[in-house]
């Protein structure tokens, strides 16, 4: 049920995000139990811009470049994600962002294809980085068919070949090849100057699903170690986490869950503040044995979060800063 609430909020996310992000309209998903006949607390869909970066990767993107079939012009918006994207309007449906690479076509604001290159020219891990947007769909729909699954869009040869010939146009002309080339010259150059990153333990229960898969995709794991997992437990008040290295979990405060979730609770509640913590103490997991060093900085940071969550109860429940 989660995955597919998951699933569910990420398409209309991304096929509505237009619509969404100009309050043009809302959509709130709600799983209602047949069981106890009640619906739990309505989950509000969030825009999922696939175009939705602080900056391009380079400077003089995106283009407009033109198709021109007989009397018909068609803008094409030529997109260079930035390198180093790795968030929810790259990694579309949670997905290697090098899948989504390819055309986004849009009618009346609402997306009707999420990437791919319709035959235009093939699909390749080097163009990860590519991504058009056609919004005049009208000007298409003499040259589109949908295909039979009524899934995708198919172009008819006529505007492919318009497509592969497009232009800026200008003295300084720049092609659709010559987009192509400089998305995929930008992916190499950047992979020239990563660095490796360390890796981590493994996530487990109690981290969402979204998370560890973006973890998974995003940073090496340590495979030869057992995974860690996150759990609420009755502790002291004073107290804010607790780390098991034998049972490999991370325990937080039960008193503090109401608080810090807001009253909605469930196995992987508290997303941000869980991969926080996880992201903070995964490296006390590595290794035989803690040291004196490592105790005294997993105090540290119990000692300083314990009062700050004490603190934070004391600030809520008294309607303000005393």
């Amino acid at each position: 049920m989660e995955r597919s609430r998951t699933l569910l909020r990420m398409h209309l996310g991304v096929i509505y995000h237009r619509l969404l992000a100009g309050g043009r309209v809302s959509i709130d998903i709600e799983v209602y139990d047949e069981t106890s006949g009640e619906s739990g607390a309505p989950e509000t869909v969030v825009a999922i811009d696939p175009f939705g970066f602080s900056a391009s990767a380079v400077t003089t993107y995106p283009k407009a470049l033109i198709a021109t079939i007989g009397d018909v012009r068609i803008s094409l918006d030529c997109h260079i994600v930035p390198p180093k994207s790795s968030g929810p309007s790259f990694r579309l449906y949670g997905r290697d962002g090098a899948e989504s690479q390819g055309f986004y076509i849009y009618r009346s604001d609402r997306l009707l294809q999420v990437g791919g290159w319709n035959d235009v020219i093939s699909a390749d891990r080097n163009r990860a980085l590519a991504r058009v947007v056609i919004d005049d769909f009208e000007s298409l729909s003499t040259l589109v068919r949908m295909n039979p699954e009524k899934s995708g869009i198919a172009f008819r040869h006529e505007l492919s070949a318009a497509i592969t010939a497009a232009t800026t146009g200008g003295a300084k002309a720049v092609s659709f090849g010559d987009y192509v080339a400089r998305a995929e010259a930008v992916l190499v150059e950047s992979r020239k100057r990563k660095h490796a990153r360390r890796p981590i333990a493994k996530p487990s229960k109690g981290l969402h699903e979204e998370v560890r898969r973006i973890i998974r995709a995003e940073i090496p794991l340590r495979e030869h170690e057992g995974p860690v997992e996150i759990r609420w437990r009755r502790m002291p008040r004073d107290k804010f986490l607790e780390l098991d290295r034998e049972e490999r979990v991370i325990f937080l405060n039960q008193n503090y869950r109401e608080m810090l979730t807001g009253g909605k609770t469930g196995l992987s509640d508290a997303p941000l503040l869980k991969t926080l913590v996880f992201l903070m103490t995964q490296e006390h997991f590595t290794g035989q044995y803690w040291g004196s060093k490592d105790r005294d900085l997993i105090d540290m940071w119990d000692s300083v979060l314990g009062a700050a969550v004490q603190t934070e109860y004391e600030y809520r429940t008294a309607g303000g800063e005393r």
